[in-house]
């Protein structure tokens, strides 16, 4: 397709979306977005469309290439994140997680990847596998306070289900730290 015509047909993307149009948004931006060379600003739209329709999949995979290179990926990220969360799907929250943590770590930038997780509400990420991975990506960045943190509200949910070995492991950790 002629260059101009792929960036109307993004400009018409970006205008749906903003007209709270986002199927049709994600109609015009999907075969876009889709081509090689696609621009960062259409991949993010049709993230954010589909982010919009619900679409976690479809925003995953148009978002998290695109976590270093654009500057409001990484607040779209964390909404799908706690999406997830809030759904009682913490498995699938800590496997975005990773995915892109992934990128920040081989971009040398750990602590960008650090303000993204604290993007997730507290409230969502106090489930089991996901303190799990605070908790180890905090351990793995010398960050003691914060992996005691995570580690105590571990602690706390195990104690509450009446896993007292967990909530002991929890315990052992954190006495680790110090």
């Amino acid at each position: 397709a002629n260059p101009s015509d792929r960036a109307i047909a993004g400009m018409l993307g970006q205008i749906l979306l903003d007209a709270d149009q986002p199927e049709r948004a994600v109609a015009v931006l999907r075969p876009l977005a889709a081509a090689p060379g696609a621009a960062p600003e259409v991949r993010f739209a049709l993230g954010h469309a589909c982010l919009t329709l619900g679409d976690t999949a479809g925003a995953e995979a148009a978002l998290i290439p695109l976590a270093l290179q654009h500057s409001e990926a990484p607040a779209l990220l964390a909404q799908i994140v706690e999406k997830h969360l809030r759904a009682h799907d913490a498995a699938r929250a800590v496997e975005v997680m990773e995915k892109v943590k992934t990128a920040f770590v081989q971009a040398a930038r750990p602590r960008d990847f650090l303000a993204l997780t604290e993007r997730i509400p507290a409230a969502a990420r106090n489930v089991v596998p996901y303190l799990e991975f605070e908790a180890h990506l905090y351990e793995e960045m010398n960050l003691d306070t914060q992996a005691a943190r995570a580690l105590q509200r571990l602690f706390d949910l195990h104690a509450a289900e009446g896993n007292f070995q967990k909530a002991a492991d929890s315990l052992d950790r954190q006495v680790a730290l110090d």
